[in-house]
């Protein structure tokens, strides 16, 4: 076995981890540049230099079954759509509702927002919610002299844990089942009941958690939900583009279209949309074209980030043999039960120690070695550890250390420790519990 390569993989997720924690990003005149990107290209370029990566290697990316490009073009679209509509407003507007639905009661207001941001993650990512909606929170619950705690720690878990729902919940859901051809309705049926038991033994150990801090009554904002909304008809349209990508996402596989072309059409569409309105308007706002807005907030370095990984995957594959052991060690009763619970609980750990969307990268390939009739349950497995994962340490994925650092931004202390005791706590049943879910279904 040559270790080369894997001192090199961990080297480059240590490298990444230091970054995000020291120094997330780096401001080049207008341009901002996120570190975990830079510290992502270590690894390839030591490979390459190195020999362990070749040119071929590096043209593949382009061609077979897991095409990360077509994958990337995935998300990237819905994380379009989802950055236009908050800019729209319509990601405020909701939570403006959560907060007047909650009346004066902390506790209401605790479930109310956990239903909101289960709901809007369902539809768009899991990152965009959390970077949209954490400074909201910061600043009601500041006004309303609230313990954040419990409403952020809500938030974040809730992000991750309904991500698993649906197919464009969360790039590791999109990578993972778009590298077996697992279609967007085919990846729902399984994953209805682990969400719906997932959310429901989180929602309960996180109110047994916060109970004595949500007795607390406030008093609300006299704010009228509708006043969040800054571009009114730019919401709605975004809105039906939305419904129309994920009703042909959903019957994909029946008019045999890939998903990414939809929703890339979908995105391209919607920027068509924009720049229509834009240039025709005659009342042009004075802070800019909301298209550039849009363009600018999006998160390109994940592109570096996905292909860095795969490529040092290549590379990792062809230095050892882990079909044989991974085999052996995890599916020597034959069972499919013993597969999902393996493979759930392995890739959560996993994912907290290179993150994960490298786990998903790894694991893609480690699935490809377990009997046929055991990968879709290995499939699912890995995506819902990916997901669920997230929240055991901040390691575990970008939003983990995006979350982070708008907190210290805010000066919201919630430091790694508490976050872990958290999410151990919260985490392990909440796995346990959906990978149950899968074990029913499958």
């Amino acid at each position: 076995m040559n270790w080369f390569v894997p001192i090199i993989f961990l080297l480059t997720a240590v490298i990444i981890f230091y970054l995000a924690i020291k120094k997330p990003h780096i401001q080049i005149r207008k341009y901002r540049i996120e570190t975990y990107a830079i510290g992502a290209l270590v690894g390839p370029l030591i490979l390459f230099f190195t020999g362990y990566l070749a040119s071929g290697d590096i043209s593949s990316l382009t061609i077979g079954q897991v095409n990360p490009f077509n994958i990337l073009i995935l998300f990237l679209s819905m994380v379009f759509i989802s950055i236009y509509l908050d800019e729209a407003g319509l990601m405020e507007y909701f939570a403006r509702l959560a907060l007047k639905f909650s009346g004066i009661s902390a506790k209401k207001l605790f479930f109310s927002l956990y239903a909101t941001v289960s709901i809007m993650t369902i539809f768009t990512s899991n990152d965009i919610i959390i970077l949209t909606l954490t400074p909201f929170i910061y600043y009601f619950t500041k006004h309303a002299k609230l313990d954040p705690k419990p409403f952020l720690i809500a938030e974040f878990f809730a992000a991750n844990t309904l991500s698993i729902l649906l197919i464009i919940g969360n790039p590791t859901n999109i990578y993972i089942a778009s590298s077996y051809g697992i279609g967007f309705l085919e990846y729902l049926k399984a994953m209805i009941l682990p969400s719906v038991i997932a959310m429901l033994v989180n929602i309960s150990l996180l109110y047994l958690i916060f109970r004595k801090s949500l007795e607390k009554k406030f008093r609300p904002e006299n704010s009228n939900p509708s006043l969040a909304l800054k571009d009114k008809t730019g919401a709605i349209i975004g809105s039906v583009i939305l419904g129309i990508c994920t009703i042909l996402l959903v019957i994909s596989q029946a008019i045999n279209i890939p998903m990414w072309k939809i929703s890339f059409f979908s995105a391209l569409a919607l920027v068509l949309i924009i720049f229509i309105r834009e240039s025709y308007s005659i009342n042009k706002k004075s802070e800019g074209s909301s298209l550039v807005k849009v363009f600018k907030r999006m998160p390109w370095s994940i592109v570096v980030f996905v292909l860095s990984f795969f490529l040092m995957t290549q590379a990792l594959f062809k230095s050892i043999n882990f079909g044989e052991v991974y085999r052996g060690v995890w599916l020597a009763t034959g069972s499919s039960d013993l597969t999902i619970l393996s493979i759930g609980f392995s890739s959560a750990i996993i994912a907290n120690i290179i993150n994960n969307i490298p786990m998903s990268v790894v694991f893609t390939k480690f699935i490809e070695f377990i009997p046929q009739n055991f990968q879709h349950a290995g499939i699912y497995a890995a995506i819902i550890g990916s997901n669920i994962g997230a929240y055991f340490t901040p390691f575990g994925a970008l939003a983990g250390l995006m979350w982070m650092n708008i907190l210290k931004d805010k000066g919201i202390k919630i430091t790694y420790g508490e976050f872990i005791k958290y999410g151990l706590i919260c985490g392990l049943l909440t796995l346990l519990g959906a990978l149950i879910g899968l074990i029913i279904f499958i």
